[in-house]
């Protein structure tokens, strides 16, 4: 698979049927990092809960499959996820808020 093509389709889940079934992705990462947060005892944010989601793809390629396109789609879309969270949640903290 071309990485034009793979990029077109981890677009076409994350703002296709997946954001539909899993819910948005804001309110979806956000309260998972609170949950994680809690378990953990340490803050998590919504943006490391992207990157750890990519981090267990990368997991399932090392002792799974490494030919399996799910996991290069999936990283690539949790990847995305993660800049979109971060722009959302932290670019503004670091740019002073505006």
């Amino acid at each position: 698979m071309k990485a034009t093509d793979l990029l077109k389709e981890a677009a076409d889940i994350v703002g296709g049927p997946r954001n539909k079934t899993h819910g948005d992705i804001d309110e979806c990462f956000s309260l998972a990092a609170r949950f994680w947060s809690l378990y953990l005892g340490v803050e998590v944010r919504p943006r490391q809960v992207s990157r750890c989601q990519e981090l267990f793809k990368i997991v399932r390629e090392v002792v799974g499959s490494p030919g399996e396109p799910d996991h290069y789609l999936d990283s690539s879309a949790y990847a995305a996820i993660a800049g979109h969270l971060y722009s959302t949640f932290e670019g503004e903290e670091e740019n002073g808020g505006s």
